[in-house]
């Protein structure tokens, strides 16, 4: 997931809109609206159902939804590309992804 969320924000189109995007969406609830619209059926189907599978299998807390996900997802991701000089490297990946799935817990 982290690998699929870090390929869709660094195309280049990504790259190029998300600036303005950020921006733009701060000022317009509708576009915020729009946008949640368009991924509604990735949250609300696949990641879902991969949770409430994973949940089933013990690997996850049940109590996660798939849009608290795609929020920590997304969110990891646009601040590692707008605060990182570097690329973002499977280094980045395997890192966020064991945050992600253990938390700062030691």
């Amino acid at each position: 997931m982290v690998r699929r969320t870090m390929a869709v924000l660094t195309t280049p189109a990504a790259k190029a809109a998300l600036p303005g995007l950020v921006g733009e969406m701060a000022a317009d609830p509708t576009l915020h609206s729009a946008l949640l619209e368009r991924f509604a059926d990735i949250i609300a189907g696949d990641l879902a159902l991969w949770l409430e599978n994973a949940a089933g299998r013990g690997e996850v807390r049940a109590n996660v939804t798939a849009a608290e996900l795609a929020q920590a997802l997304a969110g990891i991701t646009l601040v590692a590309l707008l605060t990182r000089v570097s690329e973002l490297d499977d280094a980045w990946i395997d890192r966020t992804t064991t945050l992600l799935l253990k938390g700062i817990s030691a």
